[in-house]
């Protein structure tokens, strides 16, 4: 009897939990998956109300709801709970034994899977679609896509899931009659799983390829050793396969030994248990044995053993039986086995090989839209690069010109500011030039004229003597003025000392200069050029004042803000006529001082009812 009889139900068993692993894993956090959204949420509760029916087996509500969430998955494009839905369907179909949807829609779930990374969940519908495969005698398939699932699982994780992928490797390998690489898969599968059930029954199957290897001592080793290790009695199935395959070892390893009651033994177990596969096993052996001894009854058990595989619907057990029917029986009825056993295989041949077709066409499928996807996004992200590339050259570009114009706009400004500095040098310069030259020059002669005039006075009358000197008198002050007020300024600690002195110089009798908010602490952080020109403009306002306003009374407010003055002029004079000449090109002499330090000046002037200046200085 072929190994199957022995594991194909742990394999069905296997495929029902490890899809169920799959679909009611925990929940993995993805870019449109986010914990917490709305969608999400949809999306969980709605794949709760699915595994709810399926755990009352309600197969059909299960998949009408499990279509709501696939159509609600791709409308809300949620990778995660698409991969979860096709899994769902795969298991649904396996329960309506649609081997080829089950593999279509379990394939569907890892490719999802494979965009989340979640090697885990990948891993575990590989394994599923392995075990398809096996059961469809894809047996090579089987195995390239166990070794795909075998890949991604790192660092032995999920030991359990692993030693069913070492199973499913076993499996195939014997169903090759690769009964070496079976036993290696075997001993694998039982180093990486602790559960007591999996271990009884990988044990037993180890012991079954050894039987195959024509190892019997080592077989019957690892039955006896299994008997004493564990207590069988608690699974009557496993105690009847383990008894069952006992006896047959032995008896393969000795043919005179009778082993007929361990036989019958374990066939009664199994028909109290109405365990259909396991009496597969103990009718297809004790047909074998009556062969040498008994016709009749190995027709009798052959017999049994093709009823049996009928109502399980499992053709490989069938055609065993037809192998051994044909034996035993008739020349006459072995004939008409014979029909039947070449018609059921040449069957089975061509379903396996289409499934077979089938799932390497999914597989080619999957593999070449991937492929296409990938060459579509390889495109596309070269596209979007060169897009991106362009824009980052333009921003460069912007900004080298940007840069340029900036450093072009500071290079002008600072030599604009060196320009006007120089200029402003310059002009302190001549203008101090200018007021030594009246002093030295134009003073010094006119005083010498006074001089002559007042020692040759018996040559000039008196009045006209008089008269003379008035004039040259009235000369000599003009020009000391003119040297005064473009004598350099006092910028340093003594400034306020010089402001002061200016200030007071301008009252007389007649006039009284009033001087509101004054701080000389103030004046320390202002620099060279604001001192300076703030000091012109005063003495300007001020020696307008005195020769054309005729003002009483002058008011002088400082006003002291964060980073800034605030000068307030007032005169009760007669203001500026239209027709001061003198005075209107003062005010834009005055002007022009206040814009080389930056700020600002206006006027407000009333003929006769005298002179307003505002003037804001940044200090």
């Amino acid at each position: 009897m072929k190994l199957n009889f022995n594991l194909y139900l742990f394999l069905l068993i296997g495929a029902v939990i490890f899809i169920f692993s799959c679909e009611k894993n925990s929940s993995i956090s993805t870019a449109d998956d986010t914990p917490g959204n709305y969608s999400n949420k949809q999306l969980e509760n709605k794949l709760d109300s699915v595994n709810r029916f399926l755990d009352l087996d309600q197969i059909e509500s299960a998949l009408r709801l499990n279509n709501q969430l696939i159509n609600l998955a791709k409308s809300y494009k949620s990778v995660y709970f698409l991969g979860k839905a096709y899994g769902i369907s795969g298991y649904i179909k396996m329960n309506k034994d649609e081997d080829d949807s089950v593999f279509y829609y379990l394939n569907l779930s890892k490719e999802n899977f494979l965009k989340l990374n979640d090697s885990v969940n990948v891993s575990k519908c590989l394994t599923n679609m392995a075990i398809i495969q096996a059961n469809q005698a894809d047996y090579s398939g089987s195995e390239l896509t166990s070794i795909e699932a075998l890949k991604y699982l790192k660092d032995d994780e999920n030991t359990t899931f692993l030693s069913s992928i070492y199973n499913c490797l076993a499996i195939s390998s014997f169903s090759l009659q690769n009964y070496d690489e079976a036993i290696y898969w075997y001993k694998l599968a039982l180093k990486s799983t602790d559960d007591t059930y999996s271990r009884q029954l990988y044990k037993n199957n180890l012991a079954v390829a050894h039987l195959h290897n024509k190892n019997y001592s080592v077989a019957i080793s690892e039955l006896i050793s299994l008997q004493t290790q564990y207590d069988l009695t608690e699974n009557p199935e496993l105690q009847a396969k383990v008894m069952d395959n006992l006896a047959y070892a032995k008896w393969k390893q000795n043919p005179y030994l009778k082993p007929e009651s361990e036989f019958l033994e374990a066939l009664a177990i199994r028909e109290t248990h109405h365990d259909t596969r396991g009496k597969i096993a103990s009718h297809s052996h004790l047909s074998e044995y009556y062969a040498v001894t008994s016709s009749e009854k190995s027709l009798l058990h052959a017999l049994n053993m093709y009823e049996n595989a009928s109502l399980v619907n499992s053709p490989d057990d069938r055609l065993e039986a037809l192998q051994k029917l044909i034996s035993a029986e008739k020349p006459q009825k072995a004939k008409e086995y014979a029909i039947v056993y070449t018609q059921l295989n040449d069957s089975l041949v061509k379903v396996r090989n289409t499934a077979k077709d089938q799932f390497a066409k999914i597989r080619y499928d999957t593999e070449r839209n991937r492929q296409e996807n990938e060459v579509l996004r390889a495109q596309t992200s070269s596209q979007q690069l060169e897009i991106e590339r362009r824009k980052m050259y333009g921003i460069l570009t912007i900004s080298l010109l940007v840069l340029i114009s900036g450093g072009a706009l500071a290079l002008y400004r600072i030599q604009k500011i060196k320009n006007q500095k120089k200029l402003n040098e310059e002009i302190h310069t001549t203008e101090n030039k200018i007021a030594k030259k009246i002093h030295d020059d134009l003073a010094n002669n006119v005083y010498q004229l006074m001089s002559f005039v007042e020692n040759n006075k018996d040559i000039i009358s008196d009045e006209k003597k008089n008269h003379i000197l008035e004039k040259l008198d009235g000369i000599y002050r003009l020009s000391r003025n003119i040297s005064r007020e473009n004598s350099p300024v006092e910028t340093g600690d003594k400034y306020p000392e010089e402001l002061l002195t200016l200030i007071s110089s301008y009252k007389n009798e007649k006039t009284n200069v009033v001087l509101s908010g004054f701080n000389e602490a103030i004046w320390k952080n202002v620099n060279k050029e604001t001192k300076i020109q703030f000091y012109k403009v005063l003495q300007e306002l001020l020696t307008n004042m005195k020769k054309h306003s005729k003002a009483s009374l002058v008011v002088l407010s400082f006003k002291f803000e964060k980073g800034k003055l605030n000068f307030f002029y007032t005169d009760n004079g007669i203001g500026i006529a239209e027709n001061q000449f003198i005075a209107k090109n003062g005010i834009r002499i005055t002007e022009n001082r206040i814009e080389k330090i930056n700020g600002t000046i206006s006027f407000a002037n009333k003929p006769d009812k005298g002179l307003k200046v505002n003037i804001s200085i940044p200090l």
